[in-house]
């Protein structure tokens, strides 16, 4: 990678970063997020799919892209309401932020938020909880 690429990258996080840490987003900063997410989708994840995203094709003048949520419901990052009908095909069973799922994972990024590869951890998140 070229220095010009790597400060780009870097560029890149720190602004990434600098929005993850926000509690609301401007109107400017919601349209870019908005933007990015849907380019970087297309070009790095899936670029024939993205044209047929509810989330992209339904959602007006700009794609939905989740922000935050509780429980059944999540806010995107123009703070348009849904309702969470498909729990993160299980990964949500409790609904979002659950405190019995947010509870263990806190305590276990405490601790160290990286298993080692050659060393078995206990994670308090991978136990069952119901």
């Amino acid at each position: 990678m070229s220095s010009d690429g790597l400060l780009k990258a870097l560029n890149d996080s720190q602004r990434y970063l600098d929005v993850v840490q926000k509690q609301q987003l401007s109107k400017s900063e919601a349209e870019w997020l908005i933007e990015t997410t849907v380019s970087n989708f297309a070009k790095y994840y899936n670029s024939g799919f993205i044209e047929y995203r509810k989330s992209v094709a339904e959602a007006g003048d700009f794609a939905a892209v989740e922000w935050m949520g509780r429980g059944a419901t999540f806010r995107d990052v123009l703070g348009r309401g849904y309702i969470d009908c498909l729990g993160g095909f299980g990964l949500f069973n409790l609904g979002g932020a659950h405190q019995k799922v947010v509870g263990p994972v806190q305590e276990q990024l405490e601790k160290g938020p990286l298993p080692k590869q050659e060393l078995l951890i206990l994670c308090a998140a991978c136990l069952p909880i119901c």
